[in-house]
């Protein structure tokens, strides 16, 4: 107590020697309570060191390294401000070992980890007393202890529902549902295309010159700040986050403006045909999120997609098949694939392959040659003129593999001229030499 109440700066070493010695007389057993009453344990503060006792709060002996980050240095001001968290002085650290290890240890003293952290910093974002930057670097730490596995249902982001003020872009804390996120699937729906831009594509779009296309430099709305991007820039692991703790999503759907909403035909639809976007989506543990997002959103069906397969085709997402398996049914070049193989493998190698079905289900991607597909798959064929034998007789053996029944529309039916179109029960088909598949 003595040595603590000198000059701490010519005492660190001493410190160290005697935490060592107190390690080492210590007994197994031993009341330790003392110890957590006495002033003596150094904490750092803005480069300074004061005495402190565990009674003040907790103390960790050092900073885990998904903390001791360059965008998370302000959080550590926040934790001393509020006296919730004391960190020993990093010239400490390295005597930790031996005897002051083991007393640590036995007084709970230990590194500051994401969970701990976050436990701590949780009120205090509650309390939303904290200026901009200091407020997102301490959300950080909060959100990415909820979302280490989003993918696994995690209840935590939806238990601040209701509780928690964000900052908007007009740097005042509001209630988070009364917030907009600031992106749609990753993509920042905030840069619009120039106006100019705009009027012409809906021009061109309607065959109408449009005067007018909203005022977005003054939309009505208050979206998320993207502060937040300072301290991280996973912008997709933050839209899910933030859309978990009930952040309202932009909706191109019930038109907010023709600039989004023809922005996002321009953005998004290459973004969903993109593998590496479903691969980051895999990598970030936000699939789950995506889902939800696209079950409701359906307009996301319709986005053009340009395709390399067939670039001069205008083609919609849920005109897309993968290229695997249907490429080696009927050649590279007759329908517009894309290749999603990567994702693919990746949502395998995580255990995700359900949640990433679901995601282009949802989407309308044909991914699999389910019985219904293959059908689907012949009507696209012929639509096209692209009637080939070989590539017919590929799905029909693949339609024979599929263990499925084969349920057609009740008013299905084969046109035997010079009747109408009779049920296929009914028909005997005599040309050989004709594939069957025009007959359809």
């Amino acid at each position: 107590h003595r040595l603590c109440n000198g000059d701490f700066q010519q005492t660190l070493e001493q410190f160290a020697d005697l935490l060592g010695y107190i390690g080492a007389v210590v007994e197994a057993g031993e009341d330790l309570e003392p110890l957590r009453t006495v002033a003596m344990w150094p904490i750092e503060s803005e480069g300074e060191l004061s005495c402190g006792s565990l009674a003040d709060g907790q103390i960790f002996t050092h900073l885990a390294p998904d903390l001791d980050t360059p965008g998370r240095s302000k959080i550590l001001v926040t934790l001393r401000r509020h006296k919730l968290v004391r960190v020993l002085a990093r010239q400490l650290q390295a005597k930790f070992d031996g005897p002051a290890a083991s007393l640590t240890n036995k007084m709970g003293l230990g590194g500051a980890t994401l969970p701990a952290a976050a436990d701590v910093l949780l009120p205090v974002v509650l309390r939303g007393d904290l200026a901009e930057p200091v407020f997102w670097a301490a959300v950080s730490v909060v959100r990415d202890c909820q979302m280490q596995d989003q993918d696994s249902g995690s209840s935590g982001p939806a238990e601040l529902r209701g509780k928690l003020k964000l900052y908007g872009w007009d740097g005042k804390l509001h209630p988070a549902g009364e917030l907009v996120l600031p992106s749609i699937l990753g993509w920042d729906w905030q840069c619009h295309l120039p106006t100019e831009v705009i009027q012409t594509i809906a021009a061109f779009a309607s065959g109408l010159l449009v005067r007018a296309c909203g005022n977005l430099d003054d939309p009505g709305y208050v979206t998320v700040s993207r502060e937040f991007l300072r301290v991280q820039e996973d912008v997709l692991a933050w839209e899910a986050w933030l859309d978990a703790v009930g952040v309202t999503r932009p909706n191109p759907g019930t038109g907010i403006d023709w600039g989004l909403m023809i922005s996002a035909a321009v953005v998004l639809g290459g973004r969903l045909s993109s593998s590496g976007f479903w691969e980051a989506c895999i990598q970030s543990n936000v699939l789950r999120y995506v889902a939800s997002y696209l079950a409701e959103a359906s307009w996301m069906r319709r986005l053009p997609v340009l395709c390399p397969s067939r670039p001069w085709e205008q083609v919609s997402v849920d005109g897309l098949y993968s290229t695997e398996p249907f490429a080696r049914l009927v050649g590279k070049r007759r329908l517009p694939f894309v290749n999603l193989d990567g994702a693919l493998a990746l949502a395998e190698a995580h255990g995700k392959i359900a949640l990433l079905r679901k995601c282009w289900d949802r989407l309308g991607v044909k991914t699999r040659a389910t019985t219904h597909v293959l059908l689907q798959l012949l009507v696209d064929l012929r639509s096209r003129g692209n009637v080939e034998e070989v590539g017919i007789g590929n799905i029909y053996a693949a339609l024979g593999e599929c263990g499925e029944d084969i349920h057609l529309p009740a008013n299905f039916g084969i046109s035997v001229p010079p009747h109408d179109k009779i049920p296929p029960r009914q028909c005997v088909w005599s040309a050989p030499d004709k594939p069957i598949f025009e007959a359809i």
